[in-house]
Formats: structure tokens, sequence, C-alpha cells
């Protein structure tokens, strides 16, 4: 994307005349003039957070109280939003905020907050636990709509954008499965230009995202700075590249240092010590300011640093979003640069500091073969879905005979809007490309189809279909990435998911994913054949009809070579309010003398549920051991 997608998307699909009306893009008529728009024409927008002394929110502001320039010249403010996101409610059923749903969509929440902590390689051995509070502090002060990822300097991206709060835990608790907690310090960092290039790439891939304030946690107590030396020198580019991209998308740096207060030196030090001492922790603090003061954010070193995060979460707690149409119509891919006033005294202003003409070269795509087309690479290459197509996509890892690890059975649900063209034939067209990606960014398996499906439309609402795609992965925690290029659409899109693929053999006792089958399908799903690994035709979808047949299905499976253990089988549904609605208790005997996997069959009693949210329970208890699976759905 180059300029802000959503309204662009909005003034292509309106056409000539539209004009700014009171809607979720604008506040109520008479706060800015009616503008009329040329067809196609792009806004570039800006998100602004307006902070008084003391660093609070400042609310109540129109259109009419800020200026916007552009390269120096004022441009007219023609789209206005104020933006307050919702307090932190706690729900009365727990499940509800610690349990994530475990379809994922790209049709995210418009407003709200990305934050990404980044836990950096400078963090010492004895500043973990205070560093690891920090960042746990973060994730408690997410709220509905935001969304978080966590970044090591050393180890990549091991969790990318999430609302899944205990998955961001586990991740900051051990950045990679399999390795030691205490293997954290290890790889190579030239000149500390990792801990740069990481913030380099976090800025850059979150640039293009509109409507959300952006923050980065940068939790560790140094960054490489300027100066004469051959690192700094060979430091410099990527320092520049992390500033002009945090200036273009609005990415607020704010640099926790877990030591807290630092001692210079002990009393016996001699004068010459004590000032070269000062001198370095002063080059030091202005090298970390380096990056905080340029995108308005905080320098914290003290003590119980955790404690600051509520204050840094309330300053993106309300801000603003303008629109103004560019001066600008070319096409060199340069950086323009624009600069937001407020007339107001005595405030912290923090916005967009510039955006890159349409033109820039398109940034590097994923190495995943020859044969992948530009459309679904460039998908799939990304921290942020592509939202062109709305999708939502399910995986489910499951035992695989003679594998390590196992398959991702994955199944891809592709709506179409209510304005999208629909299909002209009974048929579209479609390429379908399915990754399970490491911490690294490093695809691991591909699975890529080109199909023919036929989109359905159930009652009123805009046709849809599902394919399904399979991968084979070892033992570990992937992000399944999911692109669909659609002919009828002519776009692409993506949505991403996560799965943990089990150890399945060497485990005592563990579970397939839960696959959930809606109706009777006519038949499989289009793609590839999920049959050897479930009875169930699976499907993503988890809203569902009362008058619907939903059935669950889970596989359990035991340790090769040690003996079966009996036990139990519990199958729970909750609701909203904390209230068990059903439950179903089955005892677990060998069947045989060989041990087999033993397959769960589950008809949910969807009919006798109320309408609102649930989570499906399944849990086997073989004496101390136990193994669960939950499930999220929704009942219409």
């Amino acid at each position: 994307m180059t300029i802000p997608a959503v309204w662009s998307r909005l003034a292509l699909r309106l056409g000539t005349g539209l004009a700014v009306a009171a809607s979720s893009l604008v506040l109520s008529a008479g706060q800015i003039p009616q503008v009329t728009f040329r067809a196609g024409v792009d806004l570039v927008d800006v998100e602004v957070s307006v902070l008084d002394k003391n660093r609070l929110p400042v609310r109540g502001l129109t259109a009419s109280d800020f200026t916007v320039l552009e390269e120096g010249s004022p441009r007219p403010v023609v789209a206005f939003t104020a933006v307050d996101l919702p307090p932190r409610i706690m729900p009365a059923a727990p499940w509800m905020e610690q349990i994530a749903a475990d379809t994922h969509t790209n049709s995210f929440a418009r407003e709200g907050r990305l934050v990404v902590i980044l836990m950096d390689r400078t963090i010492a051995p004895d500043e973990y636990p205070e560093a690891r509070r920090i960042a746990e502090s973060a994730v408690s002060q997410l709220r509905e709509g935001d969304m978080a990822a966590v970044a090591w300097s050393l180890h990549g991206v091991p969790q990318n954008f999430t609302a899944d709060r205990s998955r961001l835990l586990e991740v900051i608790r051990e950045p990679v499965v399999n390795m030691p907690a205490s293997d954290t310090r290890g790889g190579e960092c030239d000149c500390g230009r990792c801990s740069i290039n990481t913030i380099a790439q976090v800025a850059e891939a979150v640039q293009d995202i509109n409507w959300r304030r952006k923050l980065l946690l940068f939790i560790g107590s140094r960054i490489p700075g300027r100066g004469g030396t051959a690192c700094a020198a060979a430091n410099e580019p990527a320092r520049q590249r992390a500033l002009r991209a945090a200036e273009a998308g609005n990415l607020t740096i704010h640099v926790i240092d877990p030591g807290g207060i630092r001692t210079l030196s002990s009393g016996a030090a001699s004068q010459s010590m004590r000032a070269a001492m000062a001198g370095a922790e002063a080059r030091r603090v202005g090298n970390l300011l380096a990056f905080t003061d340029p995108t308005g954010g905080r320098f914290v070193h003290r003590n119980q640093a955790s404690e600051v995060l509520p204050e840094i979460f309330r300053e993106s707690a309300s801000y603003y979003v303008l629109g103004f149409e560019p001066a600008y119509a070319g096409t060199d891919g340069k950086f323009r640069r624009i600069s937001v006033r407020v007339n107001r005294r005595d405030i912290l202003l923090q916005a967009r500091r510039g955006y890159y003409a349409p033109g820039r070269p398109a940034p590097r795509l994923p190495e995943l073969g020859d044969d992948v087309p530009v459309a679904l690479s460039g998908a799939v290459a990304g921290l942020w879905p592509r939202t062109n197509v709305r999708l939502a996509v399910n995986a489910a890892p499951v035992a695989l005979a003679g594998v390590r690890g196992g398959v991702v059975a994955v199944v891809v649900n592709v709506q179409y809007d209510a304005d999208d063209a629909r299909p002209t034939s009974s048929t579209t067209q479609l390429s379908l490309l399915v990754g399970a990606f490491d911490h690294t960014g490093r695809a691991v398996a591909l699975d890529r189809r080109q199909l023919s499906v036929a989109p359905q439309t159930k009652g009123n609402g805009p046709p849809s279909y599902e394919v399904a795609a399979r991968v084979i992965v070892p033992p570990g925690r992937y992000e399944i990435r999911a692109a669909v290029d659609d002919s009828t659409l002519r776009r692409a899109g993506s949505a991403y998911t996560y799965v943990d693929m089990p150890d399945f053999a060497r485990a005592s006792v563990s579970l397939s994913g839960m696959m959930i089958q809606a109706g009777q399908p006519e038949g499989p799903v289009p793609g590839a054949s999920l049959a050897d690994l479930s009875p169930v035709t699976p499907t993503a979808r988890r809203r569902f009809a009362r008058t619907e047949t939903v059935t669950a299905f889970v596989r359990e499976y035991q340790s090769a070579g040690r003996r079966f253990m009996p036990g139990y089988a519990v199958t729970e549904i909750t609701d909203s309010s904390d209230t068990r609605v059903y439950e179903q208790q089955q005892r677990i005997e060998p069947v045989g003398e060989e041990h087999h996997p033993m397959d769960f069959r589950m008809d949910l009693p969807i009919a006798r549920l109320a309408p609102g949210p649930y989570l499906l329970t399944f849990e086997v208890r073989h004496g101390n051991e136990t193994a669960r699976r939950d499930v999220r759905f929704d009942v219409e």
C-alpha cells in the first residue's frame, strides 16, 4: 500500500461526488465543511495524540483546532475523527479474556493500538526478572481492539500481532519453543546493529497501517549511537532507516531500562574515573533519547519500571485521526514531510511526520520459490496481513505416521463484502498459498494450489466459500499465513493464525486440534484432502445458527512404547456468565492389546443454547497427566 488504503478504497467505491458526511469516518456535520472529492482521490491520514503537561490526553478538540502542513504549505483537514478507546472491563467469565479464538480473521477492529514489545539483547541476566515484569505489565494493559506482538533483537518475532494474552505471555517467558529459557543472549549482532535493525523492521512493518496508534516498547539498556567510530558509521544507515520509518508510520518509541537507576561509581573511585563514567552514562542516555524524543516517547530509567506501563498506555487511550488531500500528485516514491500543529499551549503532540508518495520500490518478498506469484508472496510478506479480501483461517495440528511432529490441517474461509462484485458464474478461480513460518520469518513448509470453487450464498448474506490446505512441520511454534488471490475480486488477501505442534510421539498425553463440522457438507472442502486426518469435514466458521447440526472432533494420543493409561474424557460448554450449561464425562479404556489413538466425536447441543458466546472445552485425564483443547463459538 502507498497512502491510506482504507480511505482510498472508500473514495474509489463511492466515486464522484463523495462528500464528507456524518459517519464512522468523521464527526457530526458542522465541525468541518462539506467537501467534494474527485473520483479516486487518496487521503493521507494522520493519527495524532495531544497530551497536556502531565502527559494526559487532551480531549474535546475539533478539526478547526489543527493545522496540517505538507512540505511547509498548509493543507485543509477534510476528514476528522476523535477516537476514545473503551476502558478495560473485566468480563463475568474469565475465559472471555483468557482464551482466544482458534479461528483468526483479517477483519480487525479499525481503531485501537498496535503494541510491539521488543526484548533487546542488552538486557543483563540479573535484569531479566524486571524485563519480564515490564513486558507482562504491557500485556495486562491491552484493551478490546488492541493487538500486540513480541520481538527479540536476537530471535526475530516469536509472536506476531495477536490479542491472545496467554500466547504473548508464553513467548515473553520463553522466546522459542524447545530453546532453554536461559539461552537468550547468543547469536550474531555486529556493533549492536541487530537492535537498530529490529526497530527498523518493526517500524516498516506497521508503517502503512492506518487509524491505529502504534507503540514500540524497547526494553533494554542501550542502543548504538552516532560518533567517530567504525561501528557508528556502519550503523548510521540502519539508524536513519529506523527513524524515517517511525516518522512515516507515527510509531512512538518508548525505551524502558530494566536496570533502573544506575550507580555510576563508588566513593573510592578517582575523580577522572567518575568523570569518565558520567560521560559514558550521558552518551548512553543520549543514544536512547535519540529514538524517544523524535517520536514523542518516554525514556524510563527508574526502579520498578513496570509500574510506568499504565501511564504509557493512558497516553494513547484517546487520539484523533485527520485526513487531508495531498498536494503532491507525483509517483516518484519520495518521502513527503508533514507537520501537525494544534492551537493549544503547553502540549506534547505525537503525530505522523511524513508519508511516501506512490512509486516506492516494492518491499523485499520472502523466498518462497519461483513458482509462487508476487500477489501471493506479497500477501504473506509482512507482519500485518493483507486485508483486501476478507479471510478467516483455522489451523489444527494432527499426528502423522512416520513424521516427527505432524501435519497442520488448515481451512480458509473467504467471504465477499456486500459491495463486492458477485461471481458472474457458478465458480470462481483462485490461487491459494498456505505456509508455516518460524520465529525468524522463514517458511518451514508451503502448500500452494490452483482451485476452482463455487461460492455459496446463505440467506441475504454475501457469497462465501472454504478451501483446505495441509503443511507438515516438526514440533514447535509456528505462524500459519494463508493467502488467496481471487479471480472474481481481482485482488489478494491474507490472514494469519498460530499453531503449536506437539511432539506427539514423546508426550505422555496429547490431543490433536479440535475440528468443527457444521451441517451436512455435500462433499469435502476444495483443496487438500483432510479425510485421513478427521472423520468430519472441518470448517473455519465459529458462528452457528440454532438450527444447524454442529459436531466437534478431537483425537487423543499417548506416547508410543508405554502402557495405555485408562482415564476420563470431559466435555463442557460454558456461557458468558461463566455458567456451565453442558457437561458430559466418559470413561477411556484401552481397545485391544495394541496402543492406538482414540477418536472423540461430540454433537453439540446448539439448539438448546441461547444466542451468545460460548466456550467448548474438551479435556482428557489420566491420573496426573492431562491434555485440553478450547474452542470459542457463537450461537445466533
